[in-house]
């Protein structure tokens, strides 16, 4: 089954100034798995990694969180 299929996805915005000392973009990406599911965060200046999640995803490969910061919490 694809990711696109799971409601798993996976996004990118700009931050507001305030937050740009963390990074200038603000990625996050959900995993849904046996009814419940996993939210995760990461801020970076590097545009190439966030391309390169974005293709992991839409080639049904996991993205590799281990950078990102657990946020299912806020959910």
């Amino acid at each position: 089954m694809s990711h696109l299929d799971t409601g798993n996805y996976v996004q990118t915005v700009l931050n507001l100034p305030a937050s740009i000392p963390k990074g200038l973009y603000c990625i996050e990406t959900r995993r849904f798995t046996a009814g419940t599911f996993k939210h995760y965060r990461k801020h970076t200046n590097d545009v190439v990694n966030i391309v390169n999640d974005f293709k992991c995803f839409y080639l049904d490969e996991q993205i590799d969180v281990s950078s990102y910061e657990d946020v299912t919490d806020e959910y």
